[in-house]
């Protein structure tokens, strides 16, 4: 029973310990962004809009192609040409 107790005691003086540490490491990477911002040309920086460009482009594609779609249903020459009907929703 005692070492459970003393287990559970240094595994929270571990936690509590890495905690602190974070903390710390947190504290630094603040004051040090504090006195020098970081620089958005960095070859990672870079990488990451590169990488962040795909989804933004997939996203205005999909609104432009959503609303473009949406005009043709609405047109009467599309509708009678392929046989659709009012009142029912042919988007599904």
């Amino acid at each position: 029973m005692d070492s459970d107790e003393e287990h559970v005691q240094k595994g929270e003086e571990v936690y509590a310990m890495t905690q602190i540490g974070s903390v710390d490491e947190a504290l630094q990477l603040g004051m040090a962004s504090e006195r020098q911002a970081p620089s958005p040309w960095t070859p990672s920086m870079l990488r990451l809009y590169a990488i962040l460009s795909l989804p933004y482009l997939g996203a205005c594609l999909n609104g432009y192609d959503q609303s473009v779609m949406s005009a043709i249903n609405a047109m009467v020459q599309y509708q009678s040409y392929f046989g659709m009907y009012a009142g029912i929703n042919w988007s599904c």
